[in-house]
This record gives structure tokens, sequence and C-alpha cells, in this order.
């Protein structure tokens, strides 16, 4: 009998590229016939019409002759904040639709450090507005939310969408922090909630995906507007537009020159100032409730508790 799937549904920022890249792309543990990075499953989940979801074809294709855990991971199966996509609800439901007996993780990340790297990563992908713009949008404006939608990291709610259809043992909240902090334990809890027992060996830095300095970042931004993106980027980096390779060439150099200076450091703190400026203590309840949920201190972890 195969083993239950595992389902790694994100959050974004939250080491996915790590744990796709070293561990579930591991042939020995995991099943991956839509690969470690599971296209597919945004394909399937997300975009298939409603007319032609068909979770019988899904089901079957995760059989595996040799017993291995099934896996499909995509950190944006939740939503997509960078362009202001949100649809976790009719992904879950979706998900238990073609495979209920799966098992679901979903790393998170203190919400202050995931807004700003979720918005470092909407400027590498050619945004042109600034932070402020992002969090707070068109204000109080009735029919208008910001982008940065503040209640898709109240981790408890997206908890809350996904007991609707999963009992709470097939669900697994980790903070990203404990796999920097301690990989081994990290790793250990992942391979408890798997029903597995398995020696993991990971000789790799903990981060693969390392930003650029936010003056790069600041300067990329104000390039967007000039050296627009193509509305279809091709699949080789060699056949982007000159202007998009030379404008991150210009980026590259920029961060090379001004990473760890004193100034980079300004600019980096004024952004983390405006962050907490805008959230306050927003999450402080929700983090309490995932707490008791989990039986995780995330204050341990830097959290608002």
């Amino acid at each position: 009998m195969s083993p239950d799937p595992l389902i790694h549904l994100g959050y974004q920022k939250t080491a996915s590229t790590f744990l796709q890249k070293l561990v579930f792309s591991n042939e020995e543990v995991f099943y991956a016939p839509w690969g470690p990075q599971s296209a597919q499953a945004i394909d399937t989940f997300v975009l298939e019409h409603p007319r032609r979801f068909t979770p019988e074809k899904i089901r079957s294709s995760l059989i595996d002759p040799d017993g291995r855990v099934p896996i499909i991971s995509h950190e944006d199966l939740l939503g997509y904040p960078a362009y202001g996509r949100y649809y976790a609800g009719p992904t879950i439901r979706r998900i238990f639709e073609s495979l209920p007996n799966s098992r679901l993780l979903i790393c998170v990340r203190e919400q202050e450090a995931i807004l700003l790297s979720n918005y470092f990563q909407y400027i590498r992908q050619g945004g042109t507005r600034n932070l402020h713009q992002m969090l707070v949008g068109a204000g109080a404006r009735v029919g208008f939310r910001p982008m940065f939608r503040l209640d898709h990291f109240e981790y408890d709610l997206t908890y809350s969408l996904i007991r609707e259809h999963f009992p709470k043992d097939r669900i697994m909240f980790l903070p990203v922090e404990l796999l920097r902090s301690n990989q081994e334990r990290f790793m250990t809890l992942l391979s408890d909630f798997m029903g597995i027992d398995y020696h993991w060996r990971i000789n790799a830095p903990k981060i693969i995906n390392r930003r650029s300095s936010s003056i790069a970042l600041i300067s990329e931004r104000l390039l967007n507007k000039v050296f627009r993106n193509p509305h279809t980027l091709p699949e080789k980096y060699s056949d982007y537009p000159f202007r998009v390779r030379g404008r991150n060439r210009v980026v590259r150099t920029i961060s090379k020159i001004t990473a760890g200076r004193k100034v980079d450091d300004h600019y980096l703190n004024k952004m983390k100032t405006e962050i907490s400026f805008h959230v306050k203590d927003y999450f402080r309840e929700s983090n309490d409730r995932l707490s008791n949920i989990t039986g995780i201190d995330f204050s341990d972890f830097g959290y608002k508790l």
C-alpha cells in the first residue's frame, strides 16, 4: 500500500527552495511525479476549470510501486501576495477532494519578516510600487484591499480553512526559524509527521536564495519603471530582452558594492520600521491561537504573542 501523500503548501519565503532541492528531491524517501517543485499542482489545484477538474486522475498519478512517500510541493498553493492573488480556500478543498488521506505541511515565518521578504520578491519580479502602496493600497476604500493582505498571514485562519476538510493529525505547521536554528529538530518533526524513520543527511547552507542589498532592490524598483519585463518571460535567461538582462546586471553590481555597508543597513531598517508601524499588534492574537493549536511556543522564534 502506498504511503499517504505529503502536500507542502507554502508559505512563500519560508525556505521552500531549500526543502524542494535538498529534502523533497531525496528519491530514497519521496516519489515526486510532478517534480520536487510541483508546478503541475498550481495547474491542477488552482488554475484548472471546475468542469475539467478530475480528482480520480490525480490520485492515480501519485501511486508509487516502490512504496515511497508521494510529495507535492509548491509555495504558491496558498496564494501569491506579490500579485495580490489569494485562493487558499478553493485550493484546500480541491486537495481534499483529490487526496483526502494527505498530510499537509505548512511552513510559516514571523509576519514582519515575511512581509518584507515578499516585498523584495515583488521588486525582483518587476514591481514598481513602494512599500507603503503595497501595505496600504486604497486605504479604507470599500471594495478594495491592499496587495499585501495581513489576514493572509494570520496563520490560524489558514489552519481553520484546512480543518474544514482534514483532521488535526493530518496538519503540521512548522516555523522556518526552527529550520535555521535546529535543522535536525525540524527534520525529526517532519519525519514523525510522515510516520517514517529516516536519518537525514543534508550538507548544504541554510540559505540558498540570498537576497540583494536593500539599496540594490530600491534601485531595481526605480529601474523597473523604465526597463519593464515583457508580459511573458522566456524560459531561458539568455532569451530575456537585452534591457532586462542589462537592468539585472546593474542591480547585481549595486548589490556587490553596497551589501553590508551602513547605508544599506539604514534603508533596510527603515523598511522594517515602516512594516512594524503598519502591523503594530495585528498578529498577536492570531499567533497566540496558533501556539495553542500546534503546541509550539512561537515567541521562542520572535513572533509577537
